[in-house]
């Protein structure tokens, strides 16, 4: 049965200013593909500048990039039909240019590229965005490629499943893990501030290490394999040279590293929970913060019993406080102006967008009710974990997480956490409260924060 299925594939109207043509040979709608990736290949030609990389975007962020560089002829995916419009198009812009530099030539020969997106962790219908990146890094939309693609389902049952805290830095995601490792349930890495990252670390790796290669120049082909710095995706088979091989590593291959990335998840928190005296705990935890929210993704497709908690904080209380963290830190440039408010934008965006892409599955928590309301917050936590949710084993975790001592008074930027709520109001100038209110409406809206000064 097919993996994936390309549903549409719409090119842009770009700007003729910057761009001679462009194409997009594969996919095409209706492809049905046996692998849990996909292909894009296609060519495009600058005209002001030269395209030196095609990227494919995924809620906003850029999930893989390819050199523009190779050959038509060697564009691997191209058609002979395709190969001859290419052809085609760039004689005539030859023609209807005149004469061109020797450059300019070879920028017109090797204007083909290969881009290969991994698509686990990424929702069953996805959206990728393509576009072209000029040598004065201005970026050229060039194409929507829609696809459904199903779910990896590793063989391999783990002993343990995830708890993936998800948010924003400065929202009590610290606070909440550790009220989580204070549960019999739930095994985590007790070191403050509990951003010890094992089985991400783990599945970095296999997300990288499944995704097939690019096309490479034969010439880095020995610069990649002799890194001992870095390890990225396989590049030593292609479609052309080994059909078959290509075939069993974006396919095969992918669900043996599953399965080894499971086992190896199992095994790290075997030692976690060792002397905790947890070995049996259905659960372990760990965070996930800004850029990696993305890992969260791949957890709730690899693991048949995921869960993630969204935490989220009043954004305009979370800039105070990160901007006052940085300030107790002795770091520079701490106050909070429009460039700071345009960068925490930024990440609501992200963080709203993977909100409403696992709405579904996770469960919500406002940090204002895990200070105001612990005892029924937590409990709402531990009955969608469907663990121990008495009032007994809540008062206990409460207890218990309150009178050890982790160092979390470091983490404070307000005598009290019950103060810290509403602190943008006086900690913020009347400009730059309207400001957060204008930029981070969306977020503010989703989560229920009111937007009035």
């Amino acid at each position: 049965m097919a993996k994936v299925e390309v549903l549409q594939v719409a090119p842009v109207e770009f700007d003729r200013s910057q761009l001679e043509g462009f194409h997009l040979d594969a996919p095409r709608p209706g492809d049905l593909i046996d692998a849990y990736s996909l292909e894009l290949a296609g060519w495009v030609l600058g005209r002001r500048a030269p395209v030196k990389a095609v990227e494919a975007k995924h809620l906003g962020r850029v999930i893989r990039r390819a050199e523009v560089w190779m050959p038509r002829g060697d564009a691997l995916p191209l058609t002979e039909r395709a190969f001859n419009r290419l052809s085609a198009a760039v004689r005539g812009c030859t023609r209807l240019l005149g004469p061109v530099s020797p450059r300019a030539a070879t920028e017109r020969r090797n204007c083909g590229f290969m881009l290969s997106v991994n698509l686990i962790g990424l929702p069953a219908e996805c959206e990728l965005e393509l576009q072209a990146v000029l040598a004065d890094e201005s970026v050229v939309p060039l194409a929507i490629v829609r696809a459904r693609h199903a779910a990896l389902r590793p063989t391999y049952q783990p002993r343990r499943q995830p708890i993936l805290v998800s948010g924003l830095g400065r929202c009590g995601t610290t606070w909440l893990m550790h009220l989580l490792a204070e549960h019999p349930a739930i095994v985590l890495h007790q070191r403050y501030p509990f951003e010890s990252l094992g089985a991400i670390h783990t599945m970095r790796h296999f997300q990288v290490l499944t995704t097939p290669a690019n096309a490479v120049r034969h010439a880095d082909i020995r610069a990649l394999i002799e890194s001992i710095e870095s390890i990225g995706p396989m590049p030593l088979y292609c479609r052309a040279e080994d059909p078959a091989m290509h075939a069993w590593l974006r396919k095969e291959y992918v669900e043996h590293f599953a399965d080894f990335a499971l086992r190896l998840n199992d095994l790290i928190y075997d030692e976690v929970a060792r002397p905790q005296g947890k070995l049996d705990c259905p659960y372990f935890s760990e965070k996930c913060q800004g850029g990696k929210l993305v890992d969260a993704s791949l957890f709730m497709e690899l693991y048949a019993a995921a869960k993630e908690i969204f935490l989220v904080r009043d954004f305009r209380d979370a800039t105070c406080s990160h901007a006052a963290f940085k300030q107790k830190l002795g770091e520079r440039n701490t106050g909070v102006d429009e460039g700071f408010l345009r960068h925490q934008q930024q990440l609501t965006h992200f963080l709203l967008a993977h909100w409403q892409s696992r709405r579904t599955t996770a469960h919500l928590v406002h940090y204002e009710d895990l200070v105001l309301r612990p005892i029924p917050t937590l409990q709402a936590i531990f009955t969608y974990l469907g663990i121990d949710d008495s009032t007994s084993a809540v008062e206990t975790v409460l207890h218990q997480a309150s009178t050890s001592e982790i160092g979390l008074e470091n983490h404070l930027t307000a005598p009290d956490p019950v103060q810290s709520i509403g602190r943008w109001r006086h900690d913020l100038p009347l400009d730059l409260q309207q400001k957060c209110n204008e930029l981070l409406a969306d977020a503010l809206e989703e989560f229920g924060y009111a937007r009035a000064a």
